[in-house]
C-alpha cells in the first residue's frame, strides 16, 4: 500500500523539480515540462533580461526550496505571473498579450544565449 501512495509522490517531485527544456519554433516559444507553456511570437509584446525575480506568492502551482513553476502573485501589485525557475539567478522576462511570464534556463550563461537566440527569432 505504502508503494502506491510513495511512487506517484516520488514521480511527481522527479517531474516537477527536473529542468525545464525551452525551444524556439518557427511561430512560438515552447517551454516544456512541469509549468510549461507555448507562446506565439505574435503575442509576445516585449522580451528583457533580467537579474532578480520580483517578489511572489504562490499562486496554486509548485514551489520547493529554490525551485518555482507554475503561476505566481507578485506582491508588490498582485499582479499573476507565470514563473518557471531552474537553476540560473538570470532570467527572461517576458511580456505577452495574456500574461508576464519569467523562466531561466539551468545557467546564466545559457540563459544569455537563448535570451539572444529568442530576440533573434522575435526580429524576423
Amino acid at each position: 500500500m505504502a508503494l502506491v501512495v510513495l511512487f506517484p509522490l516520488v514521480f511527481f517531485l522527479t517531474m516537477a523539480m527536473g529542468s525545464n527544456n525551452v525551444r524556439l519554433a518557427e511561430t512560438e516559444l515552447t517551454i516544456e515540462g512541469a509549468g510549461g507553456l507555448d507562446i506565439p511570437f505574435s503575442e509576445i509584446t516585449k522580451a528583457e533580461l533580467i537579474d532578480s525575480l520580483p517578489e511572489v506568492t504562490n499562486a496554486g502551482s509548485f514551489s520547493l526550496g529554490l525551485v518555482k513553476k507554475g503561476n505566481f502573485q507578485r506582491v508588490n501589485d498582485g499582479e499573476i505571473v507565470r514563473v518557471v525557475k531552474n537553476n540560473s539567478t538570470t532570467w527572461i522576462h517576458l511580456f505577452t498579450e495574456k500574461q508576464e511570464v519569467y523562466f531561466n534556463l539551468s545557467s546564466t550563461e545559457e540563459t544569455k544565449v537563448f535570451y539572444q537566440e529568442l530576440k533573434n527569432a522575435l526580429n524576423k
